[in-house]
This record gives C-alpha cells, sequence and structure tokens, in this order.
C-alpha cells in the first residue's frame, strides 16, 4: 500500500496601506494559522500593497509579535527571514523547543514593517484593517520533550587540573546532542546561584564512554549577547599578577601548552565571556542557548577565594 505525504507551507496575505495609492484592496484570505506543541513550524507571509502590488523589502525588516489570548503577556518577538525581497515574501521558522510553554489555544499575533529610519509600520491582515491576526496551538502529534536534567553542585567531586594547580568541582556527565539526534545541536543550560563568587566551565567529549581525564574534554563557548550587553571586556595574560585583587584566573582554554592571551569579564549579578562563566556575587537564575555535537556535557566549578554563596544547581536540556 502506497501513502502519499504532502509538505504544504502555510501562507498568510498581509496588507501594507500606502498612502495616495487611490486603491483600498484588502487582503480578504484567511489569516489564522496552525502551530503544533514541540514541532517545527514554518508559515509564510506575503505582504501586499492596498493596490495589491507586491511591496518591497529592500532596507526593511518585518516583525512578528506572539501575544497570549488570556494573560495578555508576550509569547514571541521576532525577526522574519526575508525569502522574496522583491515579491514582499517572509518566513517564520518556529523550533521545538519556542512552544514548549505556550498554553493550547487560540493566540493573537501581529505584524509590522520596520523601515531603514526606524519608523515602524503595522500591517493588516483582513478587509477590515484589523492589524491583528489569530493563531491556534494544538496539542503536538510528536512526543513530549524529555525533562531537564538537573546538577546538583553538592554532588560535584574534586579534580585538580594541574595547568593552573587549582581544584575544580566537576559533574557526572550528561548526554549530549549527538546521541539524540537532533538536528539544530541547540541546548540550554540554567544557572542557579545565591550570592555566588566563582567560575563555570561547560565541557564537551565525543567518545562514546567518557571518562575523567581532563585531556578528554574540549572547552564549549556561551556566548550571549543578551547577557553580554553593557558589561566591559578586557584582557589579561594568566602568568602575570593578577590587576585587583577581585580578580579571578579565566580559562578560554582549560589546557593550554604555553602562556596566552585570555578573555574575561567582572560580572556583578550577570554573566560572562568566552568558555568560562564568570560570576561575582552573583544571585539568581540565568540562562544560556549553544550548539554542540557532542556526546556528553559536563560541568566545572570553581569558587573564588573571597566566594561567601553558593552555586546551587545547573538544569540542563539538551
Amino acid at each position: 500500500m502506497a501513502i502519499d505525504i504532502y509538505n504544504i507551507r502555510q501562507k498568510v496575505f498581509a496588507t501594507c496601506v500606502v498612502p495616495g495609492l487611490g486603491n483600498n484592496n484588502m487582503t480578504m484570505t484567511q489569516s489564522t494559522f496552525k502551530i503544533y506543541k514541540n514541532s517545527p513550524i514554518e508559515v509564510e507571509f506575503q505582504i501586499k500593497n492596498n493596490d495589491r502590488k507586491p511591496v518591497n523589502l529592500v532596507g526593511k525588516e518585518v516583525l512578528i509579535i506572539f501575544v497570549d489570548e488570556e494573560t495578555g503577556e508576550k509569547m514571541l518577538h521576532r525577526d522574519l527571514q526575508i525569502i522574496d525581497i522583491t515579491k514582499g515574501k517572509v518566513l517564520l521558522k518556529l523550533f521545538p523547543q519556542d512552544s514548549v510553554m505556550w498554553n493550547l489555544g487560540f493566540h493573537k499575533y501581529s505584524l509590522s514593517i520596520k523601515n531603514i529610519d526606524g519608523d515602524i509600520t503595522l500591517l493588516y491582515l483582513d478587509d477590515l484593517f484589523d492589524s491583528g491576526g489569530y493563531f491556534e496551538v494544538i496539542e503536538s502529534v510528536q512526543p513530549r520533550p524529555d525533562e531537564a536534567y538537573v546538577a546538583y553542585t553538592d554532588k560535584f567531586l574534586p579534580q585538580n587540573w594541574n595547568q593552573y594547580e587549582v581544584t575544580y568541582y566537576v559533574s557526572q556527565a550528561y548526554p549530549s546532542s549527538a546521541q539524540v539526534g537532533y538536528i539544530n545541536n541547540l541546548q540550554t543550560i540554567a544557572i542557579y546561584a545565591d550570592n555566588f563568587s566563582g567560575k563555570l566551565v561547560l565541557q564537551g567529549n565525543l567518545e562514546n564512554q567518557p571518562n575523567n581525564d581532563p585531556s578528554h574534554w574540549f572547552p564549549i563557548s556561551l556566548n550571549s549577547n543578551d547577557v553580554l550587553s553593557g558589561n566591559s571586556q578586557e584582557k589579561y595574560n594568566h602568568n602575570v599578577n593578577p590587576p585587583d585583587e577581585n580578580w579571578l584566573d579565566p580559562i578560554s582554554n582549560p589546557f593550554p601548552s604555553s602562556p596566552v592571551q585570555i578573555p574575561m569579564i567582572n560580572i556583578t549579578n550577570g554573566m560572562p565571556d568566552n568558555t568560562s562563566l564568570l560570576m561575582k556575587e552573583f544571585t539568581g537564575i540565568e540562562a544560556f542557548n549553544f550548539k554542540t555535537n557532542a556526546m556528553w556535557i559536563r560541568f566545572a566549578v570553581q569558587s573564588d577565594f573571597k566566594n561567601r554563596g553558593k552555586l546551587t544547581k545547573i538544569l540542563y536540556k539538551n
């Protein structure tokens, strides 16, 4: 028995009203689309003016905002991908992790164009000049995502990294993306801390059966534009005198063979730089997304000599 399967992208038409055209031929097509939770979704939008001509998107950005119908809270704010700049076609791509926490049912969305001068124009989604449309979140036909791993730091074991003659407390190894077969390798950690000063290093391993030998683990970068915003970055050499008493010896490469220039950031209630998360009296929860195609992930923690707090736990979702 043969079964035909079709992949049909959902399409929505929107109107950008241009004053002076003399016509108001608004879209009369359906503006509602469906989203299956925990599933990849693509929705194509075509933008035309009020004379039904495609809008040229040169020098423009198209933004979409999702709003929870019940709570009024923002669910998503994203730039759409321009797929045909002269015909006004843009694409919304949703990944499984985007919709994990969304409530089922109908919610609102709006589209807008941001011009090169920063002006924003709302788009209309029907012939009644409504600037808001609706989408429906439906229970997924895919399996629910696995729960996050919880790494409690009081269970970490001490390990000496000889190059720096310091002791790190190291977690067990957790299965990473290469074992579960996800396509985009996107993963997330969330750090829970209470007045903690010190350093966290995230490492990956490519072996089928990992061991504790530090030389078998490589550092993973956790750069984040959102968290780094407003923080200053300076460079110090790890073999010179510390610039001040609060300095933390950073590890961009945990196992260098010779002295190298290593980036470092002092941070208060915020996070970090490259492959080391440096914290100074940090209290709160910070989440980071990263991509790596490793078999295993582990965490290593070193407290500052002035630390009076605790890094309580790390949540990891592959």
